[in-house]
């Protein structure tokens, strides 16, 4: 395990580490398990972990299923691994789109463990899989509000398919609408303009449209570079060129910082500080990597005024991903007096 990134910012401080193998980075006891199962084999890799223990396991099997057969078989093998975690397992099945209600059960799960436990807890939940708006959630309502002292996370890195057919890598079907994310609402003064700061991926089309629509005065990126392959940065580029010539988005406009190291990405952020709170509104649009989703919504967390939104698509495509063989964990926590538990 190597340790890469370090920061401090606010109430949160945040490291994140490297590795070939998740075995040797996940290990020990946790409050909490949140792991996601998805036709993505990267679902698999926390199973490969055998010395992670949890009080409570929860398992999340959203309904959006491929033809192949691959969610049967992960459904199974996510369940047996949460099943022999040593505490009480918690299954949560619904639609990946329903997100008040999935994000309610998930949420009330995690708070009934708060509660028992009788003081803040320790989460550890797999990033690789699960949806940012989820992930994202657990970070700012369990460190926000007492629940979680900590909140660690496994992320595996993944190639996709067909990168080079077609101008983008669709990973999502129809339009996207945006949503704040529970505990990052952001602050609102209508007699301030509009700044997004966009964390781009693939999608390029489907950013521009949901960034035309929220009618932004002014647009910083940040990009994922090092990518986690060298030809994904140039396929980034290409994806959004568009954006970055209708909002003329210049170089010093943009932050970069690696695909895979949310801590990396969150430290970037702090040190580009690229917000102007005095006369803008500060919207944070998450369409890229997942881990530069988490180093947008700490950066958020720390600022405590910007609005972080996810995506939400008309749908969610099975693209067969596989892991590359490089992981990473991030472990963030809070390091101010321990807060009020409120639910």
């Amino acid at each position: 395990m190597i340790s890469v990134s370090a920061f401090r910012q606010g109430y949160l401080a945040g490291n994140s580490y490297q590795s070939d193998a998740p075995q040797n980075l996940i290990a020990g006891h946790f409050d909490v398990l949140v792991v996601v199962s998805s036709w993505d084999r990267r679902c698999l890799c926390i199973t490969d972990c055998p010395d992670l223990t949890a009080s409570t396991a929860i398992g999340v099997y959203f309904d959006v299923r491929d033809s192949s057969g691959l969610r049967d078989a992960h459904d199974k093998a996510v369940e047996q691994y949460c099943e022999m975690r040593g505490g009480l397992y918690e299954p949560i099945k619904g639609q990946s789109l329903d997100l008040p209600g999935m994000w309610g059960r998930i949420f009330g799960r995690i708070s009934q463990a708060r509660r028992a436990a009788g003081r803040p807890i320790r989460i550890c939940m797999d990033l690789s899989t699960c949806p940012r708006y989820y992930s994202i959630s657990v970070l700012s309502r369990c460190l926000g509000q007492g629940i979680a002292e900590s909140v660690t996370m496994l992320y595996a890195e993944g190639r996709y398919p067909k990168l080079n057919e077609g101008p983008e890598l669709a990973l999502t079907g129809g339009k996207w609408a945006t949503v704040p994310v529970p505990g990052l609402e952001g602050e609102y003064d209508p007699r301030k303009s509009r700044f997004y700061l966009i964390s781009v991926g693939f999608e390029g089309m489907k950013t521009l449209r949901v960034t035309s629509k929220g009618d932004p005065e002014r647009v910083s990126v940040l990009f994922p570079d090092p990518a986690v392959l060298p030809e994904y940065a140039e396929k980034t580029q290409r994806c959004n060129q568009d954006l970055f010539e209708q909002y003329r988005i210049p170089d010093e406009q943009v932050v970069r910082a690696p695909a895979g190291d949310a801590i990396g990405a969150w430290k970037a952020l702090a040190e580009a500080s690229l917000e102007r709170p005095e006369s803008e509104d500060a919207y944070y649009l998450c369409c890229g990597t997942k881990p530069h989703s988490i180093g947008l919504a700490l950066h958020a967390m720390a600022l405590g005024h910007p609005a972080v939104l996810y995506s939400v698509p008309e749908e969610h495509l099975v693209v067969n991903t596989q892991p590359i063989g490089v992981f990473w964990r991030f472990d963030v926590r809070d390091v101010c007096a321990v807060r009020e538990f409120a639910e």
